[in-house]
């Protein structure tokens, strides 16, 4: 057994990587979660034990922590993180469809639940591996890889080769966007991307930060001591994040924060992030976060729950005008874009996205009239 005071390497295949003790213990969490998660999901089981059993894709997975770790001094990449993010991903799928948000591979009619789950884990799985080629555009060289891992896969899960190509591009398109640059387009890439966010314990950058690195970054993940994923009540999903001290706001607001808002899953995904000092005693500069309609507020400070946002009237997102991306004035109607590929497609053809909309502001201005409270459970 490996004692706690000694660095561990996770695996290895011909590339050791020293990672911190409770990282590792996280990882094998989160081994367990995925696995329980798939169970219900023979082929997304399946297709984690070729993944784990895949000498090309372990060694995929050291590599890149080498480079990662060892080499530029960052986070783990590797299979840790990877197994992390994945659990992650499938918590956040299975808590959304029960809250009846349906991911975009059965929406399209591409397939069932148990193949966006497969689509939801490979992606999570294999969205980081580019890192072994550069960390600029590494969204890019994981395409790449991924792709010639996921030929062999999918095929050895009995879908037919048409099927298998349309889950491919679903996974890879998670993969291009799971840093939101480009943003993602479906459920299932919305939800690797804040999966990926929400890995942000101090186990993580340990042995970066031992080793010197104490930049914002390092000094901010130090401070966050848990991550907890569960049903919502207000939403399908509500993310806790305990910190040791406030330095651990910075990851929450730059990376877990961003990615929620960017990603579209906020109105789906209740954020909160408490500081909770090892003395059990706070310094009263503040003692809980919330997510609010794109910013964070002390708890209790927030806007009220009634307070409503107007509809993309393209696709239907929740969106705040202050964060979209712009807005078109249409027929004395002022509707809100959550992306440009919306305002581009409204701009084409109002008429087609106008029918029966119309709402006021306190301030007289008319808005795009289709509005959703802090409850989107309901929707979709």
């Amino acid at each position: 057994m490996i004692e706690r005071s000694t660095p561990c390497t996770h695996v290895g295949h011909g590339v050791r990587v020293a990672l911190d003790w409770d990282y590792h213990r996280l990882a094998h969490d989160a081994d367990l979660t995925i696995r329980k998660l798939t169970a219900p999901y023979p082929r997304a089981g399946a297709l984690y034990v070729h993944l784990l059993a895949d000498p090309h894709v372990l060694t995929l997975w050291d590599l890149t922590g080498y480079m990662a770790v060892e080499k530029c001094g960052l986070n783990d990449h590797g299979q840790m993180h990877a197994q992390i993010v994945a659990a992650n991903a499938l918590q956040f799928l299975s808590l959304l469809m029960a809250g009846g948000v349906e991911p975009d591979v059965a929406k399209s009619g591409a397939g069932s639940g148990e193949d966006a789950a497969t689509v939801v884990l490979a992606a999570a799985l294999l969205h980081d591996v580019g890192n072994l080629v550069a960390r600029d555009d590494h969204q890019v060289y994981s395409v790449m890889l991924a792709e010639r891992v996921l030929a062999r896969r999918l095929a050895d899960l009995s879908f037919n080769p048409a099927q298998a190509q349309i889950l491919n591009g679903f996974i890879l398109s998670a993969i291009a966007s799971h840093d939101c640059t480009p943003t993602p387009v479906t459920l299932e890439g919305a939800i690797v991307a804040v999966a990926d966010a929400a890995d942000m314990t101090r186990g993580r950058g340990q042995v970066a930060f031992d080793r010197g690195q104490a930049d914002i970054h390092a000094v901010s993940a130090m401070a966050i001591r848990e991550v907890t994923i569960r049903a919502g009540v207000e939403t399908p999903v509500h993310i806790e994040v305990v910190m040791d001290n406030p330095a651990g706001l910075f990851q929450v607001e730059k990376l877990l924060a961003y990615k929620l808002i960017h990603a579209g899953l906020e109105r789906y995904v209740s954020l909160q992030a408490r500081v909770v000092p090892p003395s059990g005693e706070s310094d009263g500069a503040f003692h809980c976060l919330v997510l609010h309609q794109g910013r964070l507020h002390p708890e209790g400070l927030a806007r009220p729950a009634a307070e409503r946002w107007p509809l993309d009237p393209v696709c239907g997102m929740a969106t705040a005008p202050e964060h979209s991306v712009g807005s078109v004035h249409f027929e004395g109607i002022r509707y809100f874009f959550c992306s440009d590929a919306c305002l581009a497609r409204f701009r084409a053809d109002p008429s087609r996205y106008t029918p029966d909309m119309s709402a006021q502001t306190d301030d007289g201005e008319v808005v795009g009239a289709q509005t959703e409270t802090r409850n989107p459970a309901a929707m979709d």
